[in-house]
């Protein structure tokens, strides 16, 4: 998956900071996409408070694969 991503030219989120400095715009690490894909809105969850929710979407990743 990173080898597709990467390749693809995608890269990380990138932002400009209030002192004007570029951050982020990397490539795509392991730790990265595991961090997206655990988001509970890929798991078919919502968060809201600090508690986790079922919600009413379909999950798109599996929890069982982490």
């Amino acid at each position: 998956m990173l080898e597709v991503l990467n390749k693809d030219g995608l890269s990380n989120k990138q932002w400009i900071t209030q002192k004007g400095n570029s951050r982020g715009g990397g490539k795509f690490h392991k730790k990265s996409v595991l961090t997206i894909l655990k988001n509970h809105t890929y798991l078919g969850k919502y968060e809201f408070e600090g508690n986790v929710y079922e919600g009413k979407h379909d999950q798109i990743v599996r929890a069982e694969h982490f």
